[in-house]
């Protein structure tokens, strides 16, 4: 019985001003931490680029090793459900982390130049 007073008072506080900005807030911080996480067990273990070394969290991103990420976000029900649903899986292999321009290499950018990452 007291669940169900802890939750309704949680879902009326929620509708308030305040409630959505530390709900916001607190979303905003776990996105974060698990973004890190992510990055860092596709990383080997540390927060870079696994070509490069880049370091910087802005520049990172989490590539599909064998291709087929647009297709992979689709049925997925896009970009933001990726990172929950790694961990949920327990970290499957097929991914890494890469920079953007690792990523941008690996794709070949404008002049298609095929660039062997790993």
């Amino acid at each position: 019985m007291k669940s169900e007073a802890k939750k309704k008072a949680l879902k009326k506080y929620q509708q308030t001003a305040k409630g959505r900005y530390v709900m916001r807030k607190a979303m905003r911080k776990y996105r974060i931490k698990l973004r890190i996480e992510i990055l860092t067990h596709y990383g080997n273990g540390k927060l870079a680029c696994r070509v490069c070394n880049e370091n910087n969290i802005h520049c990172l991103s989490l590539d599909h090793i064998n291709g087929g990420g647009t297709e992979h976000r689709k049925q997925i029900g896009g970009a933001v459900k990726l990172y929950p649903l790694l961990k949920r899986q327990g970290y499957p292999r097929g991914y890494q982390t890469l920079c953007m321009n690792c990523q941008w290499k690996k794709k070949g950018g404008p002049a298609r130049r095929n660039i062997p990452l790993t």
